[in-house]
């Protein structure tokens, strides 16, 4: 009778403890939310949205898309481009500017909105094209789950007195991106710190590094699973990109595993100022693979 006794007493405590909670944090109103790269043989994609309250205005499916934003492109000596709304929060210049992306020339983006009022980024630098050399890709076998690999290899050059960064990722022929291995071989160079992976993209600086030139390999599946056809082809991407891409990287993977609960998060990496966001420079050399 006794226990019986002891735990209806220790129900009642715990639900005498019990007390629901109204959150509602602080908030300081709307603000656009900016996405935008400055690509040497892309140009330039700005996509635009806005922030919600974090409490209480949930629609699941709904995208704060801003259309109303006038944005503008500010080089250098006050060059200043305008770029034209193209649907779904994408903002692009127009064709008829004839913008040609300098190596090594800085800009900022400038923006403002009627509704949401201005923002404008930091000034970033143009990067050049990554040097790739002696681009091979090889079948290696099947796996341990009957599915055969892939594996491309390059040498990536760059000058190691000046600290660089870089991204690779592998799509299917649908535009999936592919999961694969972090690199190995010569590598000596790539630390923890040095290294980063976000959406199957993998990020990494020379920071660390004993030569001008190392040779990368990298393996992946060539099929979704055994018993299944080979993609048509892969495209391998190689970015070279600017710190500011690799900065931003480095906070998403610091918020990964939080429990947020009360307790305040890290928050991202940003250079743009009024709002939230990110532009980077970035400049990608793609290579198909045909497989079958």
């Amino acid at each position: 009778m006794k226990p019986l006794l002891a735990l209806f007493i220790i129900f009642l405590l715990l639900n005498s403890c019990s007390r629901d909670i109204d959150f509602d944090p602080p908030y300081e109103g709307d603000k656009l939310v900016l996405n935008a790269s400055l690509d040497a043989l892309d140009g330039v994609s700005v996509k635009l949205t806005h922030s919600t309250r974090p409490v209480h205005t949930n629609i699941p499916g709904i995208e704060n898309i801003v259309a109303d934003a006038h944005v503008t492109l500010v080089k250098e000596l006050g060059l200043i481009f305008p770029l034209e709304y193209t649907g779904a929060g994408f903002y692009t210049l127009a064709d008829s500017l004839n913008f040609v992306v300098s190596p090594g020339s800085s800009c900022h983006l400038e923006v403002y909105s009627p509704s949401l009022g201005s923002i404008h980024t930091n000034n970033i630098t143009a990067v050049t094209a990554p040097i790739v050399e002696g681009f091979g890709f090889s079948r290696i076998g099947m796996d341990d789950q009957d599915v055969e690999m892939g594996q491309i290899k390059f040498v990536l050059t760059s000058d190691p007195e000046t600290t660089a960064y870089f991204s690779v990722c592998i799509t299917d022929d649908s535009g999936n991106r592919l999961v694969f291995t972090e690199p190995f071989a010569d590598v000596t160079w790539i630390a923890e710190k040095n290294y980063l992976s976000y959406d199957e993209t993998h990020y990494f600086t020379n920071e660390i590094r004993k030569s001008e030139k190392d040779t990368l390999l990298f393996n992946f599946p060539l099929q979704v699973w055994n018993n299944y056809p080979i993609y048509e082809y892969i495209e391998v991407s190689i970015g070279h990109v600017g710190p500011e891409l690799f900065h931003y990287i480095a906070s998403m993977n610091d918020l990964s595993g939080i429990e947020y609960g009360f307790a305040e998060p890290n928050l991202l990496w940003s250079n743009v100022h009024g709002g939230y966001g990110l532009f980077y420079s970035q400049c990608i050399r793609r290579y198909k693979v045909t497989l079958r």
